[in-house]
C-alpha cells in the first residue's frame, strides 16, 4: 500500500472571470498526517499538470484550435527581441477547456457569472489516486444520461470501488486524483477530437460525491461524454445541481480538474 498523498496547487494567470484556469498540481509524497496538523516533511512531489507549449505539441479536445503565441505589434513596434524589438510581449490565444489541464468551478454551468478566483481550494489538501480501466457501456451495467453508445469507454463506480478497497482512510478522500490505464505518456499531446475519451458513469460520479471528495482532477478532456446533448449530466451531479433548464444555485465550492497526467510513478 503507498503512502498518504498531499495535492498542492499553483496558479496560471487568467481572467478573473472565467469560469475555468489554467492550474498546476502537485501530488507529494512520504508524508505523515496528523489529526490536528499536516506535517508535510516529504520531498517527493509529482506535477499533475501537463505544461502548455505554445505553438508546439499539446493536448486539443473538442476540436478547438490549438493554443498560439504570436510576437505584439503596433505601428513599427514588434514584440520580439529576435525581431529587433526592444522587449518581448506576445499575445496568448487558448481556450482553457481545451487545450490542456484546467480547473472548473460551478460557474461553468450557471448563468451568474460565478469566478474560479471564489472556489479554488486550499494551498494543501490531502488526497487520494486511484489507477481505473475503463470499460465498454456494453460490458457494465452502469448508466449514462443521455444513454451510452455500446463502444463509450466508461470509469465505473465498480472500477472505483475495487481501486478505493486499498486505500480505505476517508480522510484523504477530499481531493480525488483519477489516473485511467493504459497510462501512457502520449496523453500529453493527445488530440482527443478525433476519438471518444473515457467519461464517468452516472453511478460512478455519485459513488465519488458520497465520499465527500471536494476537488476531482482527471486525466481526460471531460467528466462527461463529449457529444452529451448539452447535459452535462456528471458536472450537475458532482455540483449537486439541476438538471439543464433549471436554475443553477451556484453555491458548490467543489472544483474539477480536467487533462491532468498522472506519472505511473506517482
Amino acid at each position: 500500500k503507498k503512502e498518504p498523498k498531499f495535492a498542492g496547487r499553483g496558479f496560471g494567470s487568467i481572467n478573473g472571470l472565467a469560469d475555468s484556469f489554467l492550474q498546476t498540481f502537485h501530488l507529494l509524497s512520504k508524508m505523515s498526517y496528523a489529526s490536528n496538523a499536516e506535517n508535510l516533511a516529504g520531498s517527493a512531489y509529482f506535477d499533475l499538470s501537463i505544461p502548455l507549449l505554445f505553438n508546439g505539441e499539446q493536448p486539443g479536445s473538442f476540436g478547438a484550435a490549438g493554443a498560439t503565441a504570436t510576437a505584439y505589434q503596433a505601428g513599427g513596434f514588434v514584440g520580439d527581441v529576435r525581431q529587433g524589438g526592444s522587449c518581448n510581449c506576445e499575445v496568448y490565444v487558448l481556450t482553457p477547456h481545451c487545450n490542456g489541464t484546467h480547473t472548473e468551478c460551478v460557474g461553468h454551468i450557471a448563468e451568474q457569472r460565478i469566478s474560479i478566483s471564489q472556489k479554488t481550494p486550499p494551498p494543501f489538501l490531502p488526497a487520494t489516486l486511484l489507477s481505473v480501466a475503463p470499460v465498454a457501456a456494453k460490458d457494465c451495467d452502469e448508466s449514462y444520461d443521455p444513454a451510452p453508445a455500446a463502444n463509450d469507454l466508461l470509469v465505473t463506480q465498480r472500477a472505483l470501488e475495487q481501486a478505493a478497497a486499498r486505500f480505505p482512510n476517508r480522510s484523504f478522500y477530499k481531493a480525488l486524483v483519477i489516473r485511467t490505464l493504459p497510462n501512457d505518456s502520449d496523453k500529453k499531446c493527445r488530440d482527443y477530437s478525433s476519438q471518444e475519451p473515457p467519461f464517468f458513469s452516472k453511478e460512478a460520479m455519485q459513488w465519488i460525491r458520497a465520499q465527500g471528495v471536494e476537488h476531482l482532477l482527471v486525466d481526460f478532456p471531460s467528466v462527461d461524454k463529449a457529444n452529451d446533448e448539452g447535459k452535462l449530466t456528471n458536472h450537475r451531479i458532482f455540483w449537486n445541481e439541476p438538471p439543464r433548464g433549471q436554475p443553477v444555485g451556484g453555491l458548490s465550492n467543489h472544483t474539477i480538474t480536467e487533462m491532468i497526467f498522472a506519472p505511473n510513478e506517482a
